[in-house]
């Protein structure tokens, strides 16, 4: 059962990433200084909680579809972990 709010946050989440990266890029060309230089500045040091924010949510989710608390979240992570080895 999918959760419209859920989904906002992690579109959100995502499309601050995408302007995390656009910073690195326009970070480069611009000239220090300027007001444009300090607009990426203030959008690009911000957009970092876009990358936090879908952290907290696939935590949330992850706990949401195991549904048995710590106990079925350890089992959980070390299934995880010996798929990723």
């Amino acid at each position: 059962m999918r959760d419209w709010k859920i989904d906002i946050c992690r579109a959100v989440a995502v499309l601050l990433i995408v302007v995390l990266h656009a910073w690195g890029a326009a970070s480069q060309y611009g000239v220090e200084g300027t007001a444009e230089w300090a607009l990426w500045k203030f959008v690009g040091v911000n957009s970092v909680v876009g990358m936090y924010s879908l952290f907290v949510v696939s935590g949330f989710l992850m706990f949401q579809v195991t549904g048995g608390g710590f106990q079925v979240w350890g089992g959980k992570i070390w299934r995880r972990v010996k798929r990723l080895a």
